[in-house]
């Protein structure tokens, strides 16, 4: 369509979990670690100088189920640890949002609705950059061709009145533009949803 000019990249990943990227690398951490069974995501991210080992492990703390999202510094071990956080939701996707770019996407399922969380590596940080609750999973695309930048794209639901049966259904009806700029991701505006692809200054 004409009115969408620019390319959209929406996350399909269904309720069964995601692919993610491990290479061998990881791979050999995770083994050489222990992590076992426990682990739900294991991937690489980073700035360009440094490779950040991103682990999210399933604990059980007196009978109930704890997710555990973890970031080290090129090994997996104690010592290079840079950030930790327990986290109540499910993981259901992990992944990183540019080459290099030291932004990683993150979904979690809490009940009916999820939870997005985007991390950034920056001065040799982590943290979090992002963090919204959300019916349905973030959209993502390019606002300028020339770009490297994805920008979000977070739908809000309400009741709205069908008028054939005249009976109330959930649907979208907005969605707030997320943009990054200035080391982290700035509410740009509330656009209406079937609008959400069209130009923002």
């Amino acid at each position: 369509m004409n009115t969408i000019k620019y390319l959209l990249i929406i996350i399909t990943v269904l309720s069964g979990g995601c692919v993610v990227r491990i290479d061998q690398s990881a791979e050999k951490n995770a083994r050489a670690n222990s992590l076992g069974e426990n682990v739900k995501f294991l991937t690489q991210w980073g700035n360009g100088s440094s490779v950040i080992q991103c682990v999210i492990e399933e604990t059980d703390s007196s009978g109930y189920k704890k997710q555990n999202i973890a970031f080290y510094r090129d090994i997996i071990s104690k010592e290079n640890l840079l950030f930790s956080q327990r986290e109540m939701n499910y993981p259901r996707a992990v992944m990183p949002l540019k080459d290099n770019a030291g932004n990683l996407l993150t979904i979690w399922e809490s009940g009916n609705a999820y939870r997005v969380k985007v991390y950034c590596f920056i001065n040799d940080k982590v943290t979090l950059a992002l963090d919204e609750s959300t019916a349905f999973y973030p959209e993502l695309f390019y606002e300028k061709k020339d770009s490297e930048d994805l920008s979000l794209l977070i739908t809000t639901v309400d009741l709205v009145k069908n008028k054939k049966t005249r009976t109330r259904d959930v649907q979208p009806v907005s969605a707030t533009l997320y943009r990054w700029k200035d080391n982290k991701y700035q509410i740009i505006s509330d656009i209406p949803w079937i609008k959400r692809f069209q130009t923002v200054k």
